[in-house]
């Protein structure tokens, strides 16, 4: 089984900067996880904030924090 990583994210909006971390299996995961929290946070839907995301690719930014990795357990 996979495990999560930790993702920081930080968004420049034109009247608000934000700064999130989420745990995801993916950088793609992650944005959508606080792509939500932003809507909630102004007030409109999740779409709303993923349209201005793409739309604006360089005013945000997300990056892996700290990678978890499961181990086997060879000691038997």
């Amino acid at each position: 089984m996979a495990c999560k990583s930790l993702y920081k994210g930080v968004f420049d909006f034109p009247h608000r900067a934000y700064v999130l971390c989420r745990a995801a299996y993916s950088p793609e995961q992650a944005k959508i996880l606080m792509s939500r929290t932003i809507a909630k946070q102004q007030g409109t839907d999740n779409m709303t904030v993923l349209k201005w995301l793409k739309e604006n690719k360089d005013r945000y930014l997300i990056k892996l924090e700290i990678e978890w990795k499961e181990e086997d357990d060879e000691r038997g």
